[in-house]
């Protein structure tokens, strides 16, 4: 079972590294509604992940998302944005 864990690790920190280069943030106005509550942030940006995207503001103005939804929880550090991508069977 421990095997299961390291390998599935390692895989997963070999592929963020890999797709961290092909990340593309698109231009939006921002989510909708207060957003306080699940903010992460680092010293560049803060993030807000809800059902259908992921979002980053440096400003709190002017925001970027990724199409990317259902990544609760997230964690950020300054190197990284961490979080865990949650699937339905």
């Amino acid at each position: 079972m421990k095997n299961i864990y390291f390998l599935t690790l390692a895989f997963l920190l070999f592929t963020a590294t890999y797709l961290s280069a092909q990340i593309n943030w698109q231009s939006t106005n921002g989510p909708e509604g207060a957003v306080s509550d699940l903010l992460d942030y680092n010293d560049n940006y803060a993030f807000y992940p809800d059902k259908y995207h992921l979002f980053r503001t440096a400003d709190g103005v002017s925001w970027e998302q990724l199409p990317i939804g259902n990544i609760l929880p997230i964690r950020v550090t300054n190197a990284a944005v961490l979080a865990l991508k949650k699937v339905s069977m």
